[in-house]
This record gives structure tokens, C-alpha cells and sequence, in this order.
């Protein structure tokens, strides 16, 4: 397996661009890594505004297989705090994977992109 990243997701608060998250997913050394990033912002109301890029707040790796990485992607959301991406990314709905035409957060599409690298 080559690998590269397969999917991904991002959202922010209501086109705040300052409060952002977003989970890759990477094939890395035949393991998959589901990395949470998240950005914040700089300064108060009175400063010049802005964010910090984004950091790496949590990576987990798994199996590469479809069932699993969707598994670890699903936990991942639920250790996030708070939960911009299912509350703002509708992850079910807008789970980018590369290769795939479709979006949406789903073991037949992650297995679809699996074979796409």
C-alpha cells in the first residue's frame, strides 16, 4: 500500500475561520493515523485578530482496513471538545475521500478510497 492521505474533513464555527478543526487520515508505513488539528485564535477584539495554524491535538493509528479507520475516525470525533467538526462539518454528509466522487463518512467509501492509492 502506497502511502498518502485518504480523507479528511473540515469545519469552523459559523465562517469563523479562527475556530477551526479538521481530521486526515493517512496511510503512513501500512498503518492508518487519524490526526485531529485544531486552530484557535490570537489576540482579543481590540488586536489585529488572526489564528494560530493549526496544531496537532490528537493522532491515533490503526488497522488499514475500512471498518477500522472508520471506527477511529468516529472515536476521534468524540474525544474532540468541543465537537466543532460534528457539529458544524456534518461529517455523515461531507467526509471528503480521495479518489471518490461521493462524501460521506462510511466504510464502502473509505474502502473505495483504500483502493484508489
Amino acid at each position: 500500500m502506497i502511502d498518502g492521505m485518504i480523507g479528511c474533513i473540515y469545519a469552523n464555527i459559523a465562517g469563523d475561520h479562527r475556530y477551526g478543526s479538521k481530521i486526515e487520515v493517512k496511510i503512513i508505513n501500512d498503518c492508518a493515523v487519524v490526526t485531529l488539528q485544531e486552530s484557535n485564535p490570537v489576540g482579543g477584539m481590540d488586536g489585529p485578530g488572526g489564528a494560530h495554524p493549526f496544531e496537532n491535538k490528537l493522532a491515533i493509528s490503526c488497522a488499514p482496513d475500512a471498518p477500522t479507520i472508520v471506527r477511529t475516525i468516529k472515536k476521534v470525533m468524540a474525544l474532540e471538545n468541543p465537537s466543532v467538526i460534528k457539529r458544524y462539518g456534518k461529517p455523515m454528509k461531507k467526509f471528503n475521500w480521495n479518489g471518490v466522487q461521493e462524501r460521506g463518512l462510511s466504510v464502502r467509501l473509505c474502502a473505495e478510497a483504500l483502493t484508489y492509492l
